[in-house]
Order: C-alpha cells, then sequence, then structure tokens
C-alpha cells in the first residue's frame, strides 16, 4: 500500500551518528541494517516534537515521518549541527514508501516495523503496482493494531515519550543508557523515579467525525487537564479506530470523545 504524506530526510557525513545519538532518544548505534527504529525527537522539556522511523544504508542514515512536520524537522536540525560534519538531504519527492505485510524481493530499500510488517521504498519512478491498488487503510490500521504510534503537526509537543508506550519492549523506542539529548532528563527522571500517568491505547468508535488531536474525556478523572489525545485514526466500514494516549486510572472508565457528552470510545 502506498503511505501518501510522509517525508523522507537522509543524514550523511562524517559526524552524522554521533550527531543523531546526541539530539534522538534512542540508540542510533545499535540500529540493524535490515529493521526500522523509532526515535523521539524531544524539546528540552521532554516533549516530541516528531516520531521518526529511523533505518541505516551503508553509513547513511534515513529518518521517515510525516510531510507536515517537514519544515519544522528541517529547521530544528539544522540549528544543532554547528560545526559538525553533517549533511541533511530531503529525498520526500525521489521516493515512494510501501507498506506491506510479505517482504519484497524487488527493493534493497525494506525494513521490518515491528511486527506491523514492512516498509519498502521505490525510486519515485518505479512502477509499482502495489502503490495504487490497495487502501492505505489497510497498512494504517495495521499500524495501529501493532500500536505503533505516531506524532503528526496537530500532536506535536503534546506527548513525552512514555505517553506513547516508546519506553517498552514492543516498541522500543527510548534508550535509558546511551548518554544525553533534548529531554533526556525529563525521559529518565519519570522512568527511574516516577511512574507514566498516560499510555497509549488503542480505541474504536462508530463516530466517523474523530480526528488526530481531538481530545478524550472522562467523568471520574481528576486532572485539571482533559483525559486524553487521540494520536493516530483510520476510518472502517463499521466505524474509526484509533491510537490515543489516556490517564492509566482512567481505561476501565467510559471514555467520551472532546466532551462529556461526546461519542463513547471503547478500548480494545
Amino acid at each position: 500500500m502506498k503511505i501518501n504524506n510522509r517525508a523522507l530526510i537522509k543524514v550523511s557525513g562524517e559526524d552524522a551518528q554521533s550527531f543523531l545519538q546526541s539530539q534522538f532518544s534512542n540508540d542510533i548505534t545499535l540500529i540493524k541494517n535490515d529493521e526500522i527504529q523509532l526515535n523521539a525527537y524531544c524539546t528540552h522539556q521532554g516533549k516530541i516534537i516528531a516520531l521518526f522511523r529511523t533505518f541505516k544504508i551503508n553509513e547513511a542514515y534515513f529518518l521517515e515521518f510525516p510531510a507536515d512536520l517537514l519544515e519544522i524537522v528541517m529547521q530544528r536540525l539544522t540549528m544543532f549541527i554547528f560545526m559538525s560534519k553533517v549533511v541533511l538531504e530531503e529525498l520526500s519527492n525521489e521516493f515512494i514508501s510501501i507498506g506491506i505485510t510479505e517482504k519484497p524481493t524487488d527493493t534493497k530499500m525494506v525494513f521490518k516495523l515491528f511486527s506491523a510488517g514492512y516498509l519498502a521504498f521505490y525510486p519515485a519512478n518505479y512502477p509499482v503496482n502495489t502503490a495504487v491498488d490497495f487502501d492505505e487503510n489497510i497498512w494504517q490500521k495495521m499500524l495501529i493494531e501493532a500500536k505503533i504510534p505516531e506524532v503528526e503537526l496537530a500532536t506535536t509537543e503534546k506527548f513525552v515519550p512514555q505517553m506513547l508506550n516508546l519506553d517498552l519492549d514492543e516498541v522500543n523506542g527510548v534508550s535509558f543508557t546511551k548518554g544525553c539529548y533534548p529531554g533526556q532528563e525529563v525521559v529518565a527522571r519519570l522512568h527511574y523515579l516516577g511512574k507514566a500517568k498516560r499510555r497509549l491505547f488503542r480505541f474504536k468508535t462508530t463516530d466517523n467525525s474523530v480526528k488526530v488531536g481531538d481530545e478524550l474525556f472522562s467523568h471520574q478523572s481528576q486532572s485539571a487537564k482533559k483525559s486524553g489525545i487521540i494520536a493516530s485514526v483510520i476510518t472502517t466500514a463499521t466505524g474509526n479506530i484509533c491510537l490515543g494516549c489516556l490517564e492509566v486510572s482512567q481505561q476501565n472508565e467510559t471514555i467520551y470523545l472532546n466532551t462529556a457528552d461526546g461519542a463513547i470510545m471503547e478500548i480494545f
């Protein structure tokens, strides 16, 4: 299935690895050649600006993420390069990305994305039939079922990594041994001294109006804020399914969309 509205950045140069290691939440040195690694790019307050699907080819690194964050990401990465020997190249229009359940054999740029399947990349002019013959919702449904999170423009700086379960083994998007990166002190403090009050859950609803960035509400919540936020959503024949962060204490309560009398959001 062709995945639309995605950006792709190539990071190369003598200092590419050390530069990314100092910027991202995960341990860049552990990336395997045929697998995706998730990396949160955080503010100094620990809030996620962007969540990258990161992979490596030879000595170059590639960052794949929603296209609506491209300008923000490029500006911030460029700002922190300083004197490092790093080259940033935006390749969004040079490749198409395909989400697929079985590993394709007609491209060398194919990477395992946890239990969801494979992410493959082809030159933009390559005649890939799967790019047009399948509904992208099939791929997005697999991501939601596998609890692989997303950060878009509507949710940038809304989550700390624990809210998206990035500290858990299933997605493993945070290293607590790699050293410093922006926001590391906040993320580590929550890990060692606290307990995540909000986690990522799957939801389903018959209301087709739900969208990324919508809020979740519980009558029983004691929080001054809303109980959670929708992170990703796709439409199915029977309604919408979503990923959203929610107060852990509210997971067995009735959850509503946006307001106290909104659509019911059922955890599954």
